[in-house]
């Protein structure tokens, strides 16, 4: 089998739970916190070249294989487009900005830039992100994998930490497209938008991943202090 990464968003949710979590001992009106992220060497399009060779079906798989290459070139196109989008795209900049601006707007505390005067430091480590495209004519998903820690920047230690796991439909409005928005892109369609089209379909799907991180945060303050 070989995955090929679209390192980079209802649909399947898993929002795993959270191993550490001391935020009842905590209130963050008035602090200041800063962000870090960890990123992927780049996004990338996942898709699955594994054919089942059936000895007494040699004419089904020929067109298994055929159709598994046929997709793989699809696949490639998009690829080539999406790493001209993203040099014009800086996604580990508008994830660290989205998670620290929407969790401020929900815990009240003021971000900032510099890590190391901060009272709090978001560490946001994004272990895969990207768009699946294993099914042809099934529809395309954004997935994203990361661990968010938050870390108490006095006492040196890690005061919470949550996973987030994602496989969320493709639709349209992710790249802003004049189309039904039910309707979920396939990977041909996917190989056949613009530059300009993946350079905001980037953008939106890492302030939709950077979303969900912070309300994941926001959810696990609430309940630590009932």
């Amino acid at each position: 089998m070989k995955r090929i990464c679209l390192c980079l968003l209802s649909g399947l949710i898993l929002l795993s739970a959270c191993s550490t979590n001391r935020l009842a001992r905590y209130e963050f009106r008035d602090t200041t916190t800063a962000a870090q992220t960890f990123m992927p060497p780049g996004a990338n399009v996942f898709t699955d070249l594994d054919v089942m060779i059936d000895p007494d079906d040699l004419l089904g798989s020929a067109l298994r294989i055929g159709t598994t290459v046929a997709r793989e070139v699809e696949a490639e196109k998009a690829r080539a487009r999406l790493d001209s989008a993203m040099a014009m795209v800086d996604v580990p900049a508008i994830i660290e900005e989205r998670v620290l601006f929407r969790a401020a707007e929900m815990l009240h505390f003021r971000p900032v830039n510099e890590v190391r005067s901060a009272d709090f430091v978001f560490t946001i480590d994004m272990k895969r992100y990207g768009i699946d495209a294993s099914g042809w004519d099934s529809g395309t998903f954004f997935v994203i994998d990361a661990r968010i820690e938050l870390i108490d920047n006095t006492a040196h230690r890690r005061i919470w930490r949550g996973n987030v796991n994602e496989r969320e439909p493709l639709s349209p409005r992710f790249f802003d497209l004049d189309r039904p928005l039910e309707n979920v892109l396939d990977a041909v369609t996917l190989s056949e938008l613009s530059v300009h089209e993946m350079v905001t379909g980037l953008s939106n799907l890492a302030e939709y991943g950077a979303g969900l991180m912070a309300e994941k945060l926001y959810r696990d303050f609430i309940r630590s202090h009932r």
